[in-house]
């Protein structure tokens, strides 16, 4: 089902005391993010409970080229500079 987990934050930085972490959940094509949750999948993606309860952002996105490659590069920019990217570390599924 989930395609790739990306990873990000200010653990990719140089900063000495990096403070956060920031989760992509890429999931497949037409996948219906809309679509009725049980409650269990629910608790997953729920930003607010993710934020709250395990103290990190998370965005769930469908492998779809726009979509796909808008997010990343959100996700790759810099607060100092928007010609800068910084590392993203990506797993993809299967292993």
């Amino acid at each position: 089902m989930i395609r790739e987990l990306i990873l990000d934050g200010s653990f990719v930085t140089a900063k000495a005391v990096p403070n956060d972490i920031d989760l992509i959940v890429v999931m497949p094509p037409g996948w219906d993010l809309e679509a009725g949750l049980t409650p269990d999948l629910y608790n997953l993606v729920s930003k607010k409970r993710v934020r709250k309860g395990f103290k990190f952002d998370m965005l769930l996105v469908c492998e779809q080229p726009a979509d796909y490659e808008r997010d990343i590069k959100f996700f790759q920019s810099t607060r100092n500079s928007r010609r800068l990217r910084k590392g993203l570390l990506r797993c993809q599924w299967p292993c």
